[in-house]
């Protein structure tokens, strides 16, 4: 039974696409939405701008709550949401067992490869992960 879904949010597409999926799966099933955003060292701002996050954790709080997760917060659902320092797929893997999270649910930007070696948020966290794991591809 899926009582907890956790969906990893920032402003990109693919998380878009990925926190209405959340949703919708969650009002089908009456589920709790925990909404997650990792800072990690660097920051995209609003402009497209690469910053460093220190000093800028306010802003993206904001940002994080009034933004980026508005269609949670409009949704009417159970939500909670839940901002960490550090890499995404720590962030995310730490928190399932913290939340109780019974599916994470993260969007797909693509991979680079380096060194032979697949270099994907979605990828680490649906290797690693103990509850299954849904990745979601933005639109065209």
């Amino acid at each position: 039974m899926i009582s907890t879904i956790m969906v990893a949010i920032d402003q990109d597409d693919a998380s878009k696409a990925a926190l209405l999926w959340a949703i919708e799966l969650a009002s089908i099933l009456s589920a709790k939405v925990v909404g997650v955003h990792a800072c990690g060292l660097l920051n995209q701002d609003s402009n497209g701008s690469i910053t460093p996050t220190k000093g800028h954790m306010d802003s993206i709080r904001e940002r994080f709550g009034s933004e980026w997760a508005k269609p949670l917060s409009d949704s009417g659902l159970d939500y909670e949401l839940v901002l960490r320092d550090g890499n995404p797929v720590s962030v995310l893997l730490m928190l399932e067992s913290e939340v109780g999270a019974d599916l994470i649910v993260v969007g797909s930007r693509g991979h680079s490869v380096i060194g032979g070696l697949i270099d994907s948020t979605s990828h680490h966290v649906s290797e690693a992960a103990r509850c299954p794991v849904v990745i979601v591809h933005p639109p065209l």
